[in-house]
């Protein structure tokens, strides 16, 4: 963070997307001045309208600006890092790029450059430019298969997705920002914010720390069996933050995993889960019977074991494939 608490930020960044930074939202009446490029397809044109959206924000698009330059009354900084959470990262994310930069405490000529360039972008964005703005596909981190890792030793958690259950809601209070949660997690509505926060009971506080992947998985109670959902990350306990039935409940902020521990699509994981998760000293993981409050210490043992299941049975998948395939004789009468 670069700005000062009586001043603006101006940002000459050439592309956005990923979640909006924090400095996104303007606090203490600063101001906020935004030139990106739209036209090379590196931009998120989502991001760009939330930002047109939000108040003292004003953003102007240039075809030719590659920079990626933020400077303050106090600061400047002159790097390669765009305004994404690939670039930037997340508090606590240790899975961003690999970035550089300076900081240059007297930043007189950055703040004549960036003037300069302001002057030359006059036309401001419009809806019908961001629905023509190209779109490329999102940075992904290579493949991994669970063949290629070693779970920890707790393995990950594991819970089931439902919309079944009481609905919850935003319980807002002073002390939190709200626009800042929906930043952190990408989210551009409360209603969408809602949806990355899941109540904690009890005990389980003591397991949902920040940083630890959950799996979410769909229950298929009847056949005994479970759907892959997909992975999230934790992002830390919010205190008195959910309101259900009438109860004011600790919640705990998750957002997509961009670079999870593995690829749950990418064999022989899929038919490894299928196989484990249908096993009866598993049913409670795969919603066989009533949920309890505290469902991550209830299940806290079983959690550990149905991991090594699965790490052996994607073994034992990984070695029947590698054995040659026998061919079988072939029948009917020889010609001649």
């Amino acid at each position: 963070m670069i700005a000062s608490d009586a001043g603006h930020l101006d940002c000459a960044v050439a592309y956005w997307g990923g979640g909006l930074p924090p400095f996104a939202a303007p606090k203490n009446g600063h101001k906020v001045r935004v030139i990106c490029n739209l036209s090379s397809g590196g931009t998120n044109p989502d991001v760009i309208r939330r930002l047109l959206k939000t108040d003292r924000v004003e953003v102007r698009q240039l075809d030719t600006l590659h920079a990626k330059v933020f400077v303050s009354p106090d600061a400047a900084i002159v790097g390669s890092a765009n305004a994404s959470v690939n670039a930037i990262g997340r508090v606590g994310d240790s899975e961003k790029l690999i970035e550089a930069g300076c900081r240059l405490a007297n930043p007189s000529v950055v703040q004549a450059w960036f003037d300069d360039l302001w002057s030359q972008c006059k036309k401001k964005i419009t809806e019908t430019d961001l629905q023509k703005a190209p779109r490329v596909p999102a940075f992904k981190p290579p493949a991994v298969s669970i063949l290629d890792i070693e779970p920890p030793e707790e393995g990950y958690l594991v819970c089931w997705w439902s919309h079944e259950g009481a609905p919850h809601k935003l319980h807002k209070r002073p002390d939190i920002d709200v626009k800042d949660l929906m930043i952190k997690v990408g989210r551009y509505t409360e209603k969408e914010l809602v949806g990355e926060i899941e109540p904690v009971h009890g005990r389980d506080r003591e397991l949902l720390l920040e940083g630890k992947y959950l799996l979410w998985i769909t229950p298929k109670r009847k056949s005994r069996k479970a759907k892959l959902h997909g992975w999230v990350r934790l992002g830390g306990i919010i205190p008195n933050i959910l309101e259900q039935n009438g109860k004011i409940k600790d919640g705990v902020l998750q957002h997509g995993a961009e670079a999870p521990p593995f690829d749950i699509k990418l064999p022989p994981f899929p038919e490894a889960f299928d196989k484990v998760i249908a096993e009866k000293r598993f049913r409670n993981i795969a919603g066989a019977d009533p949920t309890p409050d505290e469902w991550y210490t209830e299940y806290q043992d079983q959690t550990k074991e149905f991991w090594r299941a699965i790490v052996e049975e994607a073994r034992r998948i990984a070695a029947r494939d590698a054995q040659p395939q026998r061919q079988k004789p072939k029948t009917g009468r020889a010609k001649g």
